[in-house]
């Protein structure tokens, strides 16, 4: 992948911040394109789904799925590092990008459309950055707050799931901004992949008003720190996996084991069985969902990435300890198509990315926007 690049995104999207992030902190030339009603055409030339980002690099080529274009730039230019060269921190990084781009993005959503006296500001947000030059169809905030609105149960984020999603919010603000009163990024003086997404996620949150309100009170080292992620510099070294173990003991252990992957983990079964929900208690509360092609396929592939690290003790040590061994129990996957050999999850309505909540095709389809 050769520079220079092509972004299409928006400031109201996590995945289009977190691939911005990156381009920036690997210092590779690019041009930031907004999507708006006034480049959607440029936007559906390149794009093969609608949902933002979409990366092109210099010979045309266009890649969506933030997790895949990290990847690949990391392949191309490792310089500087996202990953450290111990195999139980990388595989516990793209844990936590996988943490990210999945539940996180389901606390993000109720804070922005969860609740019907945050909807008309939410809305009005989307429609000024849509339509920037202030020339939106008229009742477009109300139909987009209604739209968005209807969309609470299918993304997660419906009123009876409102207590898990809370308390998991909390939970993880506790616990980084604990941690990023100790070290600049989470694994120590370098970001990691997990930074760049949950960095990205929390940088949605806090433009909410129940979450900007929530991380000023409890968490202003999380703050900082997603303001330095908008264009991180390293200033120091990775931590060794026993000085990064605690740490990663209690946020995988809270979240990965009690909320997301419980989620993931649950959503796989009920596909299995021909289930369209699932029902399961996260932080002591219920949650439902239906269930979700994409995210059956995420787990996937996370279970592969955990069987090629099979022989690593410090990894089987760890994922003991968070209650993960059993639940990410190596499999072989016989779907493969990346020239690395991991299965690529198959886009459906669930796919990440975020699509404006109301663009000019007049279609809302924020699957897992934030």
């Amino acid at each position: 992948m050769q520079p220079p690049f092509r972004l299409y995104g928006a400031e109201l999207s996590a995945f289009s911040q977190k691939v911005r992030s990156f381009l920036r902190y690997k210092g590779l030339e690019h041009t930031w394109i907004e999507r708006t009603v006034g480049t959607n055409a440029a936007f559906a030339q390149v794009a093969r789904l609608p949902l933002t980002p979409v990366l092109v690099e210099a010979d045309g080529r266009a890649l969506q799925d933030s997790t895949l274009i990290l990847e690949k730039i990391e392949a191309a230019h490792p310089q500087p590092p996202s990953l450290p060269d111990s195999a139980a921190l990388v595989f516990a990084a793209q844990v936590l990008e996988d943490y990210a781009d999945e539940w996180v993005n389901k606390i993000v959503f109720h804070a922005r459309w969860g609740k019907d006296e945050d909807l008309e500001e939410s809305a009005a947000q989307a429609v000024r950055a849509i339509y920037p030059d202030g020339d939106a169809p008229e009742g477009a905030v109300a139909t987009l707050g209604a739209r968005m609105a209807a969309k609470r149960p299918v993304i997660g984020a419906s009123v009876d799931n409102a207590a898990a999603l809370e308390a998991s919010a909390v939970n993880l603000l506790d616990v980084l901004e604990a941690q990023l009163g100790q070290h600049a990024f989470l694994l120590g003086g370098v970001p990691c992949v997990g930074d760049f997404a949950l960095a990205a996620q929390l940088s949605q949150l806090a433009m909410t008003r129940s979450g900007g309100d929530l991380m000023r009170a409890r968490a202003p080292r999380v703050l900082a720190w997603v303001q330095t992620m908008a264009a991180p510099t390293a200033v120091g070294g990775f931590l060794t996996f026993e000085q990064a173990r605690g740490f990663l003991e209690r946020l995988l252990g809270t979240e990965c084991a009690g909320a997301h992957l419980a989620w993931m983990s649950a959503n796989a079964a009920a596909l299995a069985s021909g289930e369209r929900s699932l029902s399961i208690w996260i932080h002591g509360h219920p949650y439902g969902q239906g269930t979700q092609k994409y995210a059956g396929k995420a787990f996937q592939e996370l279970r592969r990435k955990r069987a090629l690290k099979i022989e690593d003790g410090d990894l089987a040590a760890l994922l003991g300890a968070c209650g993960l061994d059993e639940i990410l129990k190596p499999v072989v996957l016989v779907e493969t198509s990346r020239r690395d050999g991991s299965a690529v999850p198959e886009p459906d309505l669930q796919d990440e990315g975020d699509a404006p909540a109301e663009g000019p095709e007049t279609e809302a389809d924020e699957t897992t926007a934030a």
